[in-house]
């Protein structure tokens, strides 16, 4: 059967000749006023026509084909088996099975998204090479200082009594570095390898050395179980998705590049703040302090920034949160060491 209305754009011109179209079983054949040229059926997609428009017609080698007997084509294709029950064209006209696999695509990506590729990067930063992770740290740092960062007021003697303490505890090969945290305030932030920054801010804030230890602790906890690097593969996993879908990947290698930026906007999940919280809890319990020193740190931090606003119970909003609330944390904790003393010093 042919079929006369057609036209086709041949591969790297605007220019439209007229064609008419022949199928066989396995082939297309298409007769111009230049001549005859034969496609196969392998290679050919059809998509979904809008109202009052042309079937069209690609194939891989770059031709395109458009059909204004769009009906009669259609009717013939499904009559005589040349239109695939998994091509784009069958699945978008058949509007059940098209919600179907809308509604598959979404919860495969979902799924992906909330287990495949966060147990994939956590997998894969087993394999990250020591090297990569301390040249992440360096190139980090060297985007925070200047930006984020300014050089610590802290007293000499201070800092050396702080590192004796960590020497005395073990805990002394983490590259730990003091700076003033301006606008970031009294916090930690562990990196990749095995560097830790202590704010001048957060230091003040807390009542004893021992209590600065216990956050340390929570921090060397991430390092321990890779959680940094794992969040760092994932959010570029998520980037170079993003990127690719929206036919940006320049801006998606950027993205990557900017390696300061996903540290200080990313949010560890409740699962890798609750295992720090188990880490710290348990190396203090081994070094001798009382797990006070951690879950009155944390209580000192809550109460930093939520300052006078009262914390409203919102389960829903606490349910999307990535972090575990101050209340969680340390319900959880005291649970399990409910005879727990006070934080005293060393």
């Amino acid at each position: 059967m042919t079929f006369s209305d057609s036209s086709i754009y041949f591969k790297g011109s605007s220019r439209k000749h007229k064609a008419d179209l022949r199928f066989s079983k396995e082939t297309l054949i298409v007769e111009t006023n230049d001549g005859q040229f034969t496609f196969s059926l392998n290679d050919m997609t059809i998509s979904t026509p809008m109202p009052n428009s042309p079937l069209i017609l690609t194939f891989t080698s770059g031709e395109r084909i458009e059909c204004y007997q769009k009906d009669g084509l259609v009717n013939y294709l499904e009559k005589n088996n040349l239109i695939s029950s998994f091509s784009p064209y069958f699945i978008e006209t058949k509007k059940n099975l098209f919600l179907g696999v809308l509604v598959l695509f979404f919860a495969f990506s979902f799924v992906m998204m909330k287990f495949g590729i966060p147990k994939m990067s956590r997998g894969l930063s087993r394999f990250v090479p020591s090297t990569v992770a301390k040249k992440i740290d360096e190139v980090t740092m060297s985007q925070f200082d200047g930006i984020l960062f300014s050089k610590s007021e802290l007293k000499e003697e201070q800092k050396s009594a702080l590192i004796n303490k960590f020497k005395e505890l073990g805990i002394d090969r983490y590259n730990i570095l003091f700076r003033k945290g301006n606008d970031l305030k009294a916090n930690a932030i562990a990196l990749v390898h095995d560097t830790i920054v202590i704010t001048d801010e957060l230091i003040e804030l807390l009542p004893s050395d021992e209590h600065v230890i216990a956050v340390l602790l929570h921090e060397i906890g991430h390092i321990k179980n890779k959680h940094v690097l794992t969040q760092l593969i994932q959010d570029s996993f998520f980037s170079f998705i993003a990127m690719f879908y929206f036919n940006d990947l320049n801006s998606g290698v950027e993205h990557i590049l900017n390696i300061g930026a996903i540290f200080y906007s990313r949010s560890f999940s409740k699962g890798f703040e609750t295992e720090s919280d188990k880490y710290a809890v348990a190396q203090l319990h081994e070094k001798g302090l009382s797990i006070k020193c951690f879950t009155e740190s944390i209580e000192k931090l809550n109460d930093f920034y939520t300052k006078d606003s009262i914390e409203k119970e919102n389960k829903f909003l606490d349910y999307l949160s990535t972090h575990p609330s101050f209340k969680e944390r340390t319900t959880e904790i005291e649970k399990n060491w409910p005879n727990a003393t006070s934080c005293s010093a060393l």
